[in-house]
């Protein structure tokens, strides 16, 4: 959706919501703010196996799991959406429903490092199956590709450019909230959001058809002891990038239109066991933002 601020005024003005001076104008504002956003509860849960077939070099994994949602339309205080949203035209009571979805994969990880890889590559390959046989309310099956890689620009200070693809395939009808998420080991909003495509918000762009990357140059700088703990203090450039197809059998545009974020990052690394990011973005196609984002963790 273009999330443009003239189709919820739009909107408003059907309601009989008027912006002037002379009527409630906070009643006009939270309805404009509202109109593209979804509110639900998710509780979730995601169990992982990852066996060993070989140990490293190109250590290769087998990937079984099962990721389960239950999803909520509304908040502690209304059940639905918000009323007279983009979101109840299409779905007035909402998605409710339990999602339940096994999958099977291959990893193939030989980073040197996981907190903080500096050569290495990345690979996983994994299908995804949800109906009435695992107690989804949703039916479809789903494929995920990911491959990264990481080069190592400069020993000190640690250099290191990683880029990463996902590509990810829907068939069938899953809700608004399972089409955008992806499959196997990851389970991130796309595209948009604190994880792929920063800088545009989340659930923005939906589609069944995904084909991601992101970039980064990150580097770590300072390096000091403190109460005999190790910190380590970088920054990061990056861009997140996208084709999104509303189909298998019908993109929407043809071809997709491309999408593109790009940012700035502070970065700590704590003992080299556990990472924090700090991330700055923004994207020319979304008008709300910048994006900041707080995570705890690399973003691959």
């Amino acid at each position: 959706v273009d999330c443009a601020r003239g189709d919820a005024e739009n909107a408003a003005d059907h309601l009989g919501l008027e912006d002037n001076a002379a009527n409630d104008n906070d009643a006009y504002d939270t309805f404009v703010r509202r109109y593209h956003l979804m509110r639900f509860i998710r509780p979730f849960s995601t169990v992982i196996f990852r066996p060993w077939i070989r140990d490293k070099p190109y250590r290769t994994e087998l990937l079984l799991g099962w990721r389960g949602s239950y999803t909520y339309p509304g908040d502690v205080f209304h059940k639905g959406p918000y009323p007279g949203s983009l979101y109840a035209e299409k779905f007035p009571v909402g998605e409710e429903g339990f999602s339940s979805v096994p999958f099977v994969g291959v990893v193939v990880d030989d980073r040197d490092d996981e907190v903080f890889p500096t050569r290495g590559l990345f690979a996983e390959a994994s299908v995804r199956g949800a109906g009435v046989l695992t107690g989804s309310t949703w039916p479809y099956v789903g494929g995920t590709a990911i491959g990264a890689i990481y080069l190592q620009m400069s020993r000190t200070p640690r250099l290191v450019l990683a880029s990463r693809v996902i590509a990810d395939l829907l068939v069938g009808e899953p809700s608004t909230e399972e089409l955008a998420r992806i499959g196997g080991t990851l389970d991130p909003i796309a595209f948009g959001g604190s994880a792929l495509g920063r800088g545009i918000r989340e659930h923005r762009y939906l589609g069944k058809v995904k084909l991601m990357n992101q970039t980064e140059l990150r580097g770590q700088f300072v390096d000091v002891t403190l109460w005999d703990q190790d910190l380590s203090f970088g920054a990061a450039v990056f861009g997140d990038s996208a084709l999104i197809g509303e189909d298998v059998l019908d993109l929407g545009d043809a071809p997709p239109r491309p999408l593109a974020t790009v940012g700035v990052s502070w970065r700590i690394l704590w003992n080299r066991n556990f990472a924090i990011r700090w991330d700055l973005a923004t994207s020319p196609m979304e008008n709300e933002g910048p994006g900041f984002y707080i995570i705890v963790g690399q973003a691959f």
